[in-house]
């Protein structure tokens, strides 16, 4: 069984179709649409989502 992993943003939903990639400024998720202009930095998003802060932690991407 696979589960489908999607992300929303400013009410545009996409499916996450390639795995996360450590980049230099994050993490990078292929997905099927594009989302929109992003409101703030990608700092800010992980700063502000516990659960992307835990995901760069492990995959050692980001030192808050």
């Amino acid at each position: 069984m696979v589960l489908a992993r999607y992300v929303e943003v400013n009410y545009v939903r996409a499916k996450v179709v390639g795995p996360g990639v450590c980049a230099k400024n994050g993490i990078v998720h292929k997905v099927d649409q594009i989302l929109g202009i992003p409101g703030r930095t990608i700092y800010k998003e992980i700063e502000a989502n516990p659960s992307l802060r835990q995901v760069a932690q492990r995959r050692n991407c980001f030192d808050p």
